[in-house]
């Protein structure tokens, strides 16, 4: 049995993930780098679940997680707490 072939979207996620994991590599903290590869990681695996077919959700995330990957690529990201915190203060939890 040959594997799924991947759409053009789902290439376009994985090339962003790797996109991160490069930028987790320019870091010189160690434990930055290890932040972001979790971060990442947690990201992809929560949304895996995602249906192949909810274009518009992907895209909105892919989006998402572009716009902070050139925050943090700027170097006005010391800590993937700043990512978070956002979400938790729109849950009212931050």
């Amino acid at each position: 049995m040959s594997p799924r072939k991947l759409s053009g979207l789902q290439k376009q996620v994985l090339s962003f993930y790797r996109d991160v994991l490069r930028a987790a590599r320019a870091r010189s903290d160690p434990e930055f780098r290890e932040q972001i590869v979790q971060y990442a990681r947690h990201e992809l695996e929560k949304n895996r679940a995602i249906e192949r077919k909810n274009v518009m959700l992907v895209e909105h995330y892919l989006r998402k997680g572009r716009k902070q990957l050139k925050t943090l690529e700027e170097g006005s990201i010391q800590r993937i707490s700043n990512f978070s915190s956002a979400k938790s203060a729109a849950k009212g939890t931050g």
